[in-house]
């Protein structure tokens, strides 16, 4: 080893620190120095001490949403309780992940996977969610076991569905309709025609659709689904379930329907058809 800065490290499985007879170690403020001697000369610096917390590990598997085989490879992304990055993993052949142990605490685990969609635990399929919008996972003083995932292949598909008056039951035609991802961003707009909308070549994730109709014209008490009411423009927060199973995953021609009331006399009622 030529001269140089090494840098010394607690490994939980083995040595902490080895130092050769060949070398000197000085200690210059926190910094280690090491200088090649002679080779049978050595000084080892000491008091190099470590602490370390205990922690457990977060395990589980990862397969496909059809068929059920096992995803090798799939990065298993750990944030804390404030959502931020502290650790990941991968799926072995079996599809099996084990993370580092983690201090007692709230965590959320993700996945990510060319080919696939995103999936925060539990089954919450969204590319773009937020990491503390999945169910959150709790470590204490035992291993964390079964945070399992099914991931849906990427894909695209529709969704459709039916605006009604609340009042009168007609079909109104021109009402705006937003299509929301995890994040709050508006991804797609139409208008009813005949009460009816659809959103085409949506790509398979967890969405929120609802109603944007303007205080101009009827004034029609807007509404997100599935039968939230709103006061001008609505939250995002209540997500579309578009499948039974899978409860974001986009399924082909879905219908969402919505009752709309006039704000003076009525408020909204809604259903979904799955």
């Amino acid at each position: 080893m030529g001269p140089g800065t090494i840098l010394v490290a607690a490994v939980a499985f083995g040595v902490i620190v080895l130092i050769s007879k060949s070398i000197r170690v000085v200690q210059q403020a926190q910094t280690m120095i090491v200088e090649r001697l002679g080779k049978y000369h050595k000084t080892l610096s000491s008091g190099i001490n470590f602490v370390l917390p205990p922690g457990q590990p977060i395990s589980g598997t990862v397969t496909n949403a059809a068929g059920g085989a096992p995803l090798s490879g799939v990065f298993i992304n750990l944030a804390n309780a404030s959502g931020t990055f502290v650790g990941g993993a991968s799926t072995d052949a079996a599809g099996h992940f084990t993370t580092g142990a983690v201090p007692a605490g709230t965590y959320y685990v993700s996945t990510f996977a060319n080919g696939f969609v995103s999936q925060l635990y539990d089954h919450l399929s969204c590319a773009t969610c937020p990491a503390t919008n999945g169910t959150p996972v709790l470590v204490s003083n035992q291993p964390v076991t079964n945070i399992n995932f099914q991931l849906l292949a990427n894909g695209t598909g529709s969704l459709t569905g039916t605006v009604t008056d609340g009042f009168n039951n007609t079909l109104p035609t021109g009402v705006p309709m937003q299509l929301v991802n995890g994040s709050g961003q508006v991804i797609a707009s139409t208008n009813t025609s005949n009460g009816v909308y659809t959103f085409s070549n949506v790509p398979t994730s967890s969405y929120y659709v609802r109603t944007n109709a303007p205080a101009s014209g009827i004034p029609y008490i807007n509404q997100l689904y599935n039968g939230v009411n709103c006061l001008n423009a609505c939250s995002i927060f209540c997500p579309v379930r578009l499948n039974p199973r899978y409860r974001d995953a986009v399924v082909i021609a879905s219908s969402r329907s919505h009752r709309l009331g006039p704000a003076a006399s009525r408020e909204l009622k809604s259903h979904a058809t799955l």
